[in-house]
């Protein structure tokens, strides 16, 4: 009992002196995330078992051994650097032993995402984090490939992703806006977050299986949802979240390419050779994934979702334009533009938001039928020693920003490439008449712009109008934050704006 006492004093000890020492080291960029008491200390508690993994060994087992318990459980140690084949193994044992993984390009993108995560300084949260979040994805990769497979899905493979709507552009130009937009239409089918997530039912017989099938999974993410915004409920003047709401694409593609929250930040400095591998294959398993869902809705008669037009959405679609094509031929892009100041701003001041974000994650040490802890830990996963550089951040946003506006250009100017359905939206009007800017669109796609579907659209911007008036909240930045130049931006950026704003 005297280790484990001494064991916790000296935790206490090492974290008051760890957040001494950041707190030393802050200057005008570099601050302290904005998180919850809650997170803060989680955060700061943990930082023994980052900076010292084996300490994380020794209290677990110390513990467990103490209270009279000869096997301990099968519980990874999230505090140490990541592998590759240590996540395999961990989702293959939450699988039940499914083991195949299907093609292995993944396993490239998924190592070179380890590579950056180990040489970055998570904080003790955030390794926690991104452990939850790559083995996730390696599971849902698992029974993604059982599920097609089974014999109850035959015939999936006929079934045909015709002239998907992909919405994409630099992030914070409108894309989420719109996308949830264009889902409205009674014509249209959207992936929702829960179904993005993991297209694996979970209950499959029964009376009601499909409603009680969702409602499980629908719960499992608005848990997450809570969590994450006990700790940051600003995120939500950023991004709306739902588990019923359309959520963009690399949720779902991420089981090829781990990108999104956790590791978007990384993956958006330099250099940028992830995104000039061939994704072909990734793009292939999205329109699987799809055909999965569809094939989902047909077999179970479900109305509400069945003979849609697929409209789709994520902003890193833009620097891999080429890739989609190939998995998508008939795709239609719609491109959102924004004045490169005002979106290099949002996209840093959003990164900084989503590098505080949480998840929740749970530790149990059972004595018999007592538990000692049985906790819900708020985790900040934010990049650095308690701290954000926020001029590395504004660095890399205009950088990545610059870059990806200018691959995207090079590929849809091609000659070659004029066969590719585009379409181009500006930000500004987007905002200002959004029921027109669809119009437009429609006229553009064919499609008949429907008085059912006005109907729906006057209603939704009101109903959104009045709820953004009564948060009295809003999403607010400067270049300036980020040790960025206003003059400096917009004179790089005259070849894009010349282009495709005035």
């Amino acid at each position: 009992m005297m280790e484990a006492i001494l064991i916790t004093f000296l935790i206490i000890i090492s974290s008051v002196w760890i957040l001494f020492k950041r707190r030393r080291n802050q200057s005008r960029y570099s601050v302290p995330p904005r998180i919850t008491l809650k997170g803060k200390i989680s955060n700061t508690l943990l930082s023994p078992f980052s900076r010292y993994p084996r300490v994380f060994d020794l209290v677990f087992n110390t513990s467990w051994f103490i209270f009279g318990h000869a096997t301990l459980p099968d519980k990874p140690n999230i505090f140490k650097s990541l592998e590759l084949d240590d996540l395999q193994n961990q989702a293959v044992r939450a699988c039940g032993g499914i083991d195949d993984f299907g093609d292995d390009w993944y396993e490239r993108a998924f190592r070179r995402v380890i590579e950056r995560v180990n040489s970055a300084s998570y904080s003790p949260i955030g390794k926690a984090a991104v452990h939850n979040f790559l083995t996730r994805r390696l599971m849902t990769r698992l029974r993604f490939n059982k599920e097609l497979s089974l014999e109850s899905n035959r015939g999936w493979d006929r079934i045909r992703v015709r002239r998907p709507v992909f919405v994409m552009g630099l992030p914070r130009t409108g894309t989420t806006y719109l996308h949830r937009l264009l889902s409205l239409d009674p014509a249209c089918r959207a992936p929702l977050t829960w179904e993005l997530y993991d297209p694996t039912p979970r209950i499959r017989a029964g009376d009601n299986f499909l409603s009680k099938d969702e409602r499980v999974r629908v719960e499992y993410i608005d848990r997450a949802t809570r969590a994450l915004l006990a700790v940051t409920p600003h995120l939500l003047d950023c991004h709306e979240m739902g588990a019923n709401l359309p959520e963009e694409c690399m949720l779902a593609m991420g089981m090829d390419l781990p990108v999104l929250f956790s590791t978007f930040h990384l993956l958006i400095a330099k250099p940028y050779d992830h995104f000039e591998w061939d994704g072909t294959v990734v793009y292939q398993n999205y329109a699987k994934f799809l055909q999965l869902l569809q094939f989902q809705a047909e077999t179970n008669k479900i109305s509400s979702k069945s003979n849609k037009r697929w409209v789709l959405k994520a902003p890193i679609h833009l620097g891999l334009i080429k890739y989609l094509y190939k998995g998508f031929p008939d795709a239609h892009i719609v491109w959102t533009h924004r004045d490169p100041c005002e979106a290099v701003a949002s996209l840093a001041s959003f990164l900084r938001s989503s590098l505080v974000s949480c998840f929740t994650f749970k530790y149990t040490f059972c004595i018999n039928s007592f538990s000692v802890l049985n906790s819900e830990i708020h985790k900040d996963f934010h990049e650095g020693s308690s701290s954000i550089h926020l001029d590395e951040l504004g660095t890399d946003a205009y950088h990545f920003s610059q870059w990806i506006l200018q691959k995207a250009d090079t590929f849809l100017s091609d000659p070659d490439n004029s066969s590719c359905n585009r379409s181009h939206v500006q930000y500004r009007k987007l905002v200002d008449d959004p029921i027109n800017v669809v119009r437009l669109l429609y006229n553009e796609f064919g499609y008949d712009f429907t008085s059912e579907y006005e109907c729906i659209l006057k209603t939704h911007l009101k109903v959104e109008h009045e709820k953004r008036e009564k948060s009295g909240h809003g999403h607010k930045y400067t270049l300036d934050e980020y040790d960025l130049d206003e003059e400096i931006i917009a004179k790089d950026m005259t070849w894009y704006t010349d282009k495709y704003l005035l």
